[in-house]
């Protein structure tokens, strides 16, 4: 039996040149921007936000004057962790003289070109900002215990930041499809439309290619202009129809934390076809500006035909382009007819998305950071990419593993707050985890069937759950010895799991020693979840049939426990004493239990030290024929008593 430390997190001076930063965060986006917001009140967290622009600007090339967000005004940088912020867009407009206007425009959603303002009048407050600062290579000092950030300032020098935890912010860069990338002349990504938008309209004809809202956008604000300069303008969109945003309240419930935690849960494949079926959730376009578009078609064709074509399931399959006459030609395949086609166009849009890229400057950390099958960042639930260390977090690179709402503004907030308990080890902004009418998964109470290798059926269901008043949520589900062999492999192996005696174990020894367990009368093992996240190893046992029954008189309502927690390199203050206390409220919300049996080795002086805030007393030192150990009760009462419990706010 082993634990993790609970030594808390150093804080309270402040950093000096010497000292490393709590954190470094490359980029400056919204995510990171509201990070800074977030962080700067806090006293123990020190940071540096380094963004290689001159100043704060949220897609430029898309600030169409009259375009909007996709979601209301609350989810700007700080309202929904902190609503008492001075950061918030209400109180940026009460500051800039223009609340009342909004007050009676009556519309929640602020235009994009109003939040890139209120965006730059936030930054313009924050001292940890640092514009004009490109990030070039980050490295580890192990010495030093933290990651070394190089920059390069404008005038060509280089500065060097170093801090114990990296916060990736760095963006998603446009995206071209692979038959579109590097063409000649003067095509454009939808990023760059609006520095492009008087020579596109110097064009006869303008293709804009792509399905969601950037595409709407432009083509609305082309077709607006399509009499005067007397172009022709075609959209093209591989989608079988110009796809709404879905934004009923029901299917709004997906952007929360409960369906967050579902879809982590879920196994990466299933992840993948999941996203690829919900583009409608989060690339949708907003119905009004559809129907804004029907409108203004509706009255464009009123006097005179319009010179305009809305071509649907229709793909890309190549672009040619003429330097003589300045056009291309795009190859196009309509794929429910399966019929080609080719198009010529001298403007070309590409309103395709973006998608995220590894920044090249991580190279020399590679090996610190955790990757999935596919190459991708293995983002765990708390949204770090590095395992068990909890050091480097990522904002909005997440997609594949945390679902839609890794881009939605809406939760971006609530990703901050998880970044700051992870920094902190304690929760400085209260994170709701529960606020979904309907259940994404199967009940909690549930039992659900699973197969394993041998071909028989195990249940695997939540046994246990609790919310701890500081830490959040920890729940006990059965164990899948075939499912879980991996994960335990990592930590019964780990130098900090010696008293687990397991060091050189496989994970074949792993699953048959947990098959074993499974298939005993007398043998239960759970794995603990914080959050929803595996983190700790539970096994309960009837002293009667082991090896502890030869040193004392087994009585009635005696249950036997080991547990493990999860090695870690970011231990959070307080965590294992909250652990122990919801596994003793499992092992007690059971009323035939009326003792707790432990036999620790005697030298895992931490474990007995916890063990004692719990309320369990050393009988006698016993020899059993791996260990010399402990043997220590804990009645019902004496836990009940403990202080441990009394100061968790068991719930």
């Amino acid at each position: 039996m082993t634990s993790r430390t609970d030594a808390g997190r150093a804080g309270g001076s402040p950093a000096t040149r010497d000292e490393p930063l709590t954190f470094v965060a490359i980029g400056l986006g919204p995510f990171n921007l509201g990070l800074a917001c977030l962080t700067d009140p806090i006293p123990e967290l020190e940071g540096a936000f380094l963004e290689a622009r001159a100043q704060f600007d949220w897609h430029p090339g898309m600030l169409i004057e009259t375009s909007r967000l996709q979601t209301p005004f609350m989810s700007d940088l700080v309202t929904m962790a902190d609503p008492t912020s001075r950061f918030s867009f209400l109180n940026y407009l009460k500051q800039s003289g223009r609340l009342y206007s909004f007050y009676i425009r009556e519309n929640f959603y602020p235009l994009r070109t109003e939040y890139n303002a209120y965006c730059r009048w936030a930054a313009s407050q924050l001292q940890s900002v640092r514009f004009g600062h490109r990030v070039e290579s980050v490295t580890y000092d192990d010495a030093g215990g933290s990651y070394v950030v190089t920059a390069r300032l404008p005038d060509g020098s280089t500065r060097q930041f170093r801090g114990r935890h990296l916060v990736l912010g760095t963006g998603t860069p446009p995206y071209l499809p692979e038959c579109c990338q590097d063409l000649p002349g003067d095509a454009i990504h939808s990023s760059s439309y609006l520095s492009a938008k008087e020579a596109l309209q110097a064009k006869r004809s303008i293709t804009i290619v792509g399905s969601g809202q950037s595409a709407a956008e432009i083509y609305h604000d082309l077709l607006q202009d399509i009499d005067r300069h007397a172009y022709s303008l075609t959209w093209v969109t591989r989608s079988p129809r110009f796809f709404p945003l879905e934004y009923t309240k029901l299917t709004l419930e997906m952007t929360s934390p409960d369906y967050c935690d579902y879809f982590h849960a879920l196994p990466p494949a299933t992840r993948d076809r999941l996203l690829a079926s919900q583009h409608a959730l989060y690339k949708g376009i907003s119905s009004d500006l559809i129907d804004a578009i029907f409108d203004l078609l509706y009255v464009k064709k009123l006097s005179h035909p319009c010179p305009t074509r809305l071509m649907t399931n229709t793909e890309v399959t190549g672009v040619d382009y003429d330097p003589g006459r300045r056009s291309y030609t795009l190859r196009l395949r309509q794929w429910e007819q399966d019929t080609h086609f080719t198009l010529d166009t001298e403007g070309l849009v590409f309103a395709t998305g973006y998608r995220y890229q590894v920044p090249r400057f991580l190279q020399p950390i590679r090996d610190r950071i955790a990757w999935d099958s596919s190459g991708r960042f293995d983002v765990a639930r708390n949204y770090t990419i590095d395992r068990w260390r909890r050091e480097i977090f990522v904002q909005n690179a997440e997609l594949h593993t945390h679902g839609f709402v890794a881009p939605d503004l809406g939760m971006a907030a609530y990703r901050n707050s998880w970044i700051i308990r992870e920094l902190l080890g304690r929760e400085h902004y209260p994170i709701e985890r529960r606020i979904a009418f309907q259940e994404f998964g199967a009940p909690r109470d549930a039992t659900r069937e699973t197969s394993t290798s041998g071909g028989r059926t195990t249940p695997h269901r939540i046994v246990f759950a609790r919310r701890d008043h500081r830490l959040g949520d920890f729940a006990l589900r059965e164990l899948d010895p075939t499912a879980d062999a991996k994960l335990l492999h990592a930590w019964v192996t780990h130098p900090k799991a010696v008293f687990w005696q397991m060091q050189d174990a496989s994970i074949a020894d792993v699953e048959r020693t947990y098959a074993h367990i499974a298939a005993s009368p007398h043998h239960d093992a759970y794995l603990g979840l914080h959050n929803g996240e595996p983190t700790f190893l539970v096994e309960r046992y009837d002293p009667a049939h082991s090896e502890v029954a030869r040193f004392y008189p087994v009585a009635p309502g005696d249950v036997g426990m080991h547990f493990l927690v999860a090695p870690t390199e970011r231990p959070i203050a307080g965590f294992t004493r909250a652990v122990i206390v919801t596994i003793m409220e499992m092992l007690f919300a059971d009323p035939a239990t009326r003792r707790v049996v432990v036999e620790p080795d005697a030298r895992n002086h931490r474990v007995h030290r916890l063990n004692a805030a719990v309320g369990f007393h050393v009988a006698q030192t016993i020899h059993l024929p791996t260990k010399q150990a402990l043997l220590s009760f804990c009645t019902r009462e004496h836990y009940l008593a403990s202080p441990a419990r009394t100061s968790a706010g068991v719930a």
